[in-house]
C-alpha cells in the first residue's frame, strides 16, 4: 500500500511540477521576470512536496521504516528524473543544453532543490512527525 500511495503521489508531482513551470513562463515572468518566476516555481513545489508527503504519511500512519522511506524517496527521485529528463525531453524536443540548464545552480537555477526534495522529504518528515 505505501508503495502504490507514494507512486500516485509521484504522479501528482509531476503534474503540479509543469503547472509551476507553465504558470511562471506565463504568468509570473511577463511581472517579475523570468529567474524570479523560475525561483517562485521550484520554491513552491519544494513546499508541495514536504506538505504533500506531511499529509501522506500522516494518512497512511505511522510505523514506516527508515529504509522504506528512503526507498520512497529514490524511488521518486529516479522516476522523476527519468520523466524528466527523458520522457519530457522527447516529447518537447528540447535539447539537453536546455533541459539540463533548469538544474544549474552555476547559471542560478534552483530547479536542483525540487529532485533533492523528492529525495529527503519522506524521511525528514516522518523525523518531525516523530
Amino acid at each position: 500500500m505505501l508503495y502504490l500511495a507514494a507512486l500516485v503521489v509521484l504522479v501528482v508531482f509531476l503534474i503540479v511540477a509543469q503547472n509551476n513551470r507553465f504558470l511562471g513562463r506565463e504568468l509570473y515572468a511577463p511581472k517579475v521576470g523570468e529567474w524570479v518566476a523560475h525561483c517562485v516555481g521550484a520554491l513552491l513545489q519544494v513546499l508541495f512536496v514536504f506538505v504533500v508527503t506531511w499529509l501522506l504519511l500522516r494518512w497512511l500512519g505511522a510505523g514506516h521504516g527508515r529504509a522504506e522511506l528512503w526507498t520512497i524517496g529514490v524511488l521518486w527521485v529516479v522516476l522523476a528524473e527519468v520523466w524528466e529528463l527523458v520522457v519530457l525531453r522527447r516529447l518537447k524536443r528540447l535539447r539537453w543544453e536546455a533541459v539540463l540548464a533548469e538544474y544549474s545552480p552555476i547559471a542560478g537555477r534552483i530547479w536542483w532543490l525540487v529532485p533533492l526534495a523528492y529525495l529527503l522529504a519522506p524521511v525528514l518528515v516522518a523525523g518531525w512527525m516523530a
